[in-house]
């Protein structure tokens, strides 16, 4: 429960709604708890919602102060989000398809927008605004200093094995809520307590593969005797700056490949003599499928130095940009083991799209456009599974567009992206 006050002041960034946020769990509200506005205000701000509509669809709701008592007869405040609800509601009446991201809700005045006052724990000003998200990037430090402070005792540094107590999925101090994660310090590990679940999956993997690295010897001196001269060579023409570069990327992912989630010492010295034993192997199968990915690779970057023709210079960059976010250094690790086949198809598709580029270029900026078009939906995605799924999606649709002899992975078309994208 939050305070909330109201000014009077048109012109004033403060006219209007002001929430109090201490900074203590400004790690736990969202904007979108937000939306909904307090009740006297609601019916402006639907108003004023229809307004921001691009004029083929304003145009279907007019008069907007009618649609909007309309909508308001059928909504129920909170119990879901405020655009995906009028979205919803607005085909039911009037038929009409609005989609989610059409709704302004950065575009309504000032007045119907909330203020966020972050105070301190005495109740002083830290930060005030209008843009929730920037509040929270900007003040990320104090907010993470403020969390640590109330875990107290249990944050630790230094670890190089599993001596800390089973972790739960989240901790409460008072007000204060936090989410303990094992974090990769690079020779050591740190539980801390961090902001967000978010962060905390994001962290937690990370901390326990650098664990699990520290308790096993390093494999890459056994593995690398079992390569041969020519695949040596192809694994020396790497992204990563040099081989032990390389390697070490290699053995990062072979750990990931064998491990499974832990978040308790039990669970961690069952599974590190499963890491100890299996990790050569592992290891060796991950670098053929990287001398795979990367000959595929060297195969796109000369097919890429041959190209030309200026007609062709958006396919090109395009081309370009895909290889890119594909192989990169420590892109072995980002990918994961059980995806590098699917990088081998990606990049020997981009390849077979740059073959049939000068004789059919006018197919190619069609096709192009409309991959664009999707890619910049899927880049407004927040970070998280979500966005992985539709990363590779899109990666798919590429192959199904571009080089259709090799086959995509499974049922994948526009449609499909599209439907996932409604789901976030």
């Amino acid at each position: 429960r939050l305070p909330l006050s109201y000014e009077f002041a048109p012109g004033n960034e403060a006219d209007g709604v002001t929430v109090d946020v201490p900074l203590t769990v400004l790690n736990r509200v969202r904007a979108e708890d937000f939306a909904w506005q307090v009740p006297g205000l609601r019916l402006e701000l639907i108003t004023a919602l229809i307004k921001t509509l691009p004029k083929p669809l304003r145009v279907k709701l007019v008069p907007a102060p009618d649609t909007a008592r309309a909508l308001m007869e059928r909504l129920t405040p909170r119990e879901e989000g405020l655009l995906p609800a009028l979205t919803r509601e607005v085909r039911v009446l009037r038929g009409v398809h609005v989609p989610v991201e059409q709704w302004g809700l950065d575009r309504v005045p000032m007045h119907l927008r909330p203020t966020y006052r972050i105070v301190d724990e005495q109740g002083g000003l830290v930060a005030e605004g209008k843009d929730l998200a920037h509040l929270q990037s900007s003040l990320a430090t104090p907010v993470q200093a403020a969390i640590s402070s109330a875990a107290g005792d249990l944050e630790v540094s230094g670890l190089t094995a599993w001596t800390v107590a089973d972790l739960p999925e989240q901790v409460s101090v008072g007000a204060v809520v936090g989410y303990p994660a094992l974090v990769d310090e690079g020779s050591s590990v740190a539980l801390r307590v961090l902001p967000t679940a978010a962060a905390a999956a994001a962290a937690h993997p990370l901390g326990v593969r650098r664990l699990l690295l520290l308790g096993c010897a390093s494999p890459v001196k056994a593995a690398s005797g079992r390569l041969g001269n020519t695949t040596k060579l192809t694994l020396a023409r790497n992204p990563h700056g040099g081989l032990p570069a390389l390697m070490e990327d290699c053995v990062a992912a072979a750990v990931d490949a064998l491990s499974t989630a832990v978040r308790t010492r039990a669970q961690f010295e069952a599974l590190l003599p499963v890491v100890r034993a299996g990790l050569v192997d592992a290891l060796e199968k991950v670098l053929k499928q990287v001398e795979a990915v990367l000959r595929a690779d060297g195969d796109l970057l000369a097919a890429l130095a041959g190209q030309s023709a200026a007609a062709s210079a958006a396919a090109v960059a395009d081309v370009r940009a895909q290889r890119d976010r594909l192989v990169h250094r420590a892109f072995v690790t980002e990918v994961g083991a059980t995806r590098l086949p699917d990088l081998v198809r990606y990049l020997t598709a981009a390849r077979l799209r740059l073959e049939r580029l000068p004789r059919e270029a006018d197919r190619d900026r069609g096709l192009l456009g409309r991959i664009t078009e999707v890619s910049a939906e899927v880049a407004g995605v927040p970070e998280g599974a979500r966005r992985e799924q539709l990363r590779w999606m899109v990666e798919e649709l590429r192959v199904s567009l571009f080089a259709p002899t090799i086959k995509a992975k499974g049922p994948i078309s526009e449609q499909r992206i599209w439907k996932v994208l409604d789901q976030v």
